[in-house]
């Protein structure tokens, strides 16, 4: 199976985002998993999960926001942007797909993107 079936799909780059989110907040020696999985509509559904730092409902809700960064102190831990989910969750749904975030704060971040069909090459 492919995931750029579609001319414009650009599940490459939502993979891209999500891993780098989860290598960036994941600890050495922490986990990090990707699990792939067709769907029974001919899409694809994909998991990116780690055990890293985690986030609250607030921190998630800020995670999903252009530019919004959980921590935003001026001495930031953690380098990035803040597009990184909101990207993927507007590329996602751009194609008809979605992106969900589950998180605990201590104890890691599960983020499952759905595609449809027309972006899967079998």
């Amino acid at each position: 199976m492919s995931l750029t079936g579609h001319r414009n799909c650009r599940a490459p780059q939502i993979l891209i985002n999500l891993l780098g989110n989860a290598v960036k907040f994941t600890p050495k020696g922490g986990e990090i998993t990707l699990h792939v999985q067709g769907s029974e509509a001919g899409g694809v559904r994909f998991v990116v999960a780690d055990n890293g730092i985690g986030m609250d409902a607030e921190g998630i809700a800020k995670a999903l926001t252009l530019f919004g960064q959980v921590d935003s102190r001026l001495a930031r831990k953690y380098e990035g942007t803040g597009l990184g989910l909101p990207l993927s969750q507007h590329l996602a749904e751009s194609l008809g797909g979605g992106l969900e975030v589950q998180s605990v704060l201590g104890r890691g971040t599960i983020v499952t993107v759905t595609l449809p069909a027309d972006c899967v090459i079998p």
